[in-house]
């Protein structure tokens, strides 16, 4: 019999810590993309809109810090790499986790001086932008939630949650349909 890995206990944790935000964040990115477009005079729903944009943010740059002390997607990869790149595009993930980390250091967690004036223009040097890149972080949250899902069904032998094969499309639909529920 051979032994299992020493970091197969922290890889299977990882797995779970991470099914658990990224599905979050797609909860999060869904809530964004089905207020998008539509004006509501209350406050709630306007402030509630921003803490979503904040929250994506933090969530994805979470998941997907690339720092050998962090727990995060990129652990996930070094511990096995053929495992996690099957089926998923890792050079385009990679560039676009470099580009979110330039904004997370300059912008959303650190008032940096070269952007202190025009928080924008961190968002413009990465080319990301949370309203108008919807496919690029779109991309990046299936990738992240497609390799999760299949590694969470492999250690635990059942879905990671009752929604896990609902499309990112099919979520939007039912939060629009629930804002319109809310907003009545």
């Amino acid at each position: 019999m051979i032994d299992a890995p020493e970091w197969l206990p922290i890889f299977r944790r990882t797995v779970k810590r991470l099914t658990v935000e990224t599905r979050q964040l797609r909860y999060d990115w869904v809530a964004i993309l089905a207020t998008r477009g539509k004006h509501s005079s209350n406050l709630f729903i306007q402030t509630a809109t921003g803490a979503l944009h904040s929250d994506a943010l933090i969530r994805l740059a979470r998941i997907l810090e690339d720092s050998p002390e962090v727990k995060s997607f990129w652990f996930l990869h070094r511990c096995s790499p053929c495992v996690i790149e099957e089926e998923i595009d890792i050079p385009r993930l990679q560039n676009f986790s470099i580009r979110l980390k330039k904004i997370t250091d300059r912008v959303f967690a650190h008032i940096d001086g070269h952007t202190l004036f025009d928080p924008q223009k961190g968002y413009a040097e990465a080319r990301i932008s949370i309203s108008e890149d919807h496919d690029e972080i779109a991309n990046a949250i299936k990738c992240i939630w497609k390799v999760l899902c299949r590694l969470y069904r492999e250690q635990e032998g059942r879905e990671p949650c009752r929604d896990a094969d609902v499309s990112l499309e099919g979520l939007r639909q039912d939060f629009e349909r629930d804002l319109g529920k809310f907003s009545e």
